[in-house]
């Protein structure tokens, strides 16, 4: 089975058809969208274990399931979200999209209207934005890192300050308190520096993706999952997400050459890339 995988660099290899278990989803993968994750298994700020497929977010067709699974949601459209509450990290800790046949579990599975887009691979980043913007009640907010969940949300809090993915502005950062902090980057110095920079009443909100990761957690931090909220489509079809997935978002038949990814994300069509 054609994939991406993880083997001392990120690598096109033949993988073994993977079995599917009580709780998993097999899906025929048609898009995937790469970003921060895979670029930080890419630059080795995130480890996975060697000959892990890649890929945490992505779109295709049920083709079997699982002995434990309504078998209903056979041959309908699905949503594979990064992250599973049972297994942990999607592409990271477990299996990923990036293959001809992705065998993931349910609870990262969510089953979408027929019609929607190739759009519908934003759902879980938006859905995240959406849950900060309800956890941020006024005062100051900073976010570190400028991938899509912060491009989202700087549509959603007016005010938000960005501190760049490499730390080349967080000099004028520094110089003050916040009332809350994103950390949306998956360097080690954004952790740090939010608990030196955050006020005595303040919140650190950080986007968890996998169960090993982050290392070790601030104090006064909370995380926030991927989900995907009734809201989140009602943000995707607004003028706002046209504007940031077109400044934001690339598109790509060639999975290798988008990682790293030029932009904060990249749409790559999976079976052309896999063909």
């Amino acid at each position: 089975m054609k994939s991406v995988v993880f083997n001392q660099g990120i690598i096109k290899a033949e993988v073994p058809e993977i079995p599917v278990g009580r709780n998993f989803v097999e899906l025929s993968t048609e898009q995937a969208l790469v970003d921060g994750i895979e670029n930080g298994i890419y630059l080795g700020l995130i480890w996975v274990r060697p000959g892990t497929i890649l890929g945490g977010i992505g779109l295709g067709r049920v083709r079997d399931v699982g002995i434990d699974v309504d078998q209903s949601i056979m041959g309908k459209l699905a949503l594979v979200m990064p992250y599973s509450r049972s297994f942990g990290g999607i592409g990271t800790e477990t299996h990923g999209v990036l293959a001809e046949r992705a065998v993931v579990p349910v609870d990262s599975v969510v089953i979408l209207p027929e019609g929607i887009d190739e759009r519908a691979l934003l759902l879980p980043l938006i859905s995240m934005a959406l849950e900060i913007k309800e956890r941020v009640r006024g005062g100051s907010v900073l976010a570190m890192g400028t991938g899509l969940i912060t491009r989202i949300l700087a549509d959603l809090i007016g005010d938000l300050v960005m501190v760049e993915d490499d730390g080349s502005s967080r000099n004028s950062a520094m110089e003050r308190k916040w009332d809350y902090i994103i950390v949306s980057t998956v360097r080690g110095w954004a952790r740090y520096l939010a608990e030196k920079m955050i006020g005595p009443d303040g919140k650190i909100i950080i986007p968890k993706f996998m169960n090993s990761w982050p290392p070790f957690m601030p104090s006064s931090s909370e995380v926030v999952y991927p989900t995907v909220r009734k809201d989140a489509f009602k943000y995707l079809d607004s003028k706002e997400s046209d504007k940031m997935i077109k400044n934001f978002v690339g598109k790509s038949e060639n999975v290798l050459a988008s990682i790293p990814t030029p932009k904060p994300g990249v749409i790559v069509n999976v079976k052309k890339s896999l063909s």
